[in-house]
């Protein structure tokens, strides 16, 4: 009778136990699902997407941007930036000049559609927002 009585007190306390667990897990998926939010590459490959439609589904464009990077094998947002895209647009490679017959434009800010034209010969293609421009090589 005594042996009786303990295991019921044992499976008592292990199935409140479980209860409890099973509780905390389900408020755990729920506060989980209700706060993700997205990390910033995801971010910003997102910048991507529409221009994706106007490449070539392989090959090699060229990369241009308002920053200035001496060298991209070196630590700096502009190299971060240059690289993202890279990744963003894989798997087209992205080539950090504008000697191609497409070419991405990755900007900060505004960009002076003449002077693209006149001084590295870049005809608008699209401007697709959020800094991103497609242009192509004039010629």
């Amino acid at each position: 009778m005594e042996k009786t009585k303990t295991s019921m007190a044992i499976a008592a306390i292990i199935f409140v136990s479980l209860l409890s667990i099973i509780g905390v897990f389900k408020d755990t998926i729920s506060n989980y699902s209700k706060c993700h939010i997205p990390d910033d590459i995801t971010l910003y490959e997102s910048r991507f997407n529409a221009v994706k439609t106007y490449l070539p589904k392989q090959g090699v464009i060229g990369y241009i941007s308002d920053r200035k990077a001496e060298d991209i094998r070196f630590a700096g947002v502009e190299t971060a930036r240059y690289y993202l895209s890279q990744y963003a647009l894989a798997p087209v490679v992205v080539d950090y000049n504008v000697n191609h017959p497409f070419v991405l434009g990755n900007f900060t800010g505004s960009f002076d559609r003449a002077q693209m034209q006149a001084s590295k010969g870049l005809l608008l293609i699209k401007d697709f927002g959020n800094g991103v421009v497609l242009f192509k090589k004039a010629g």
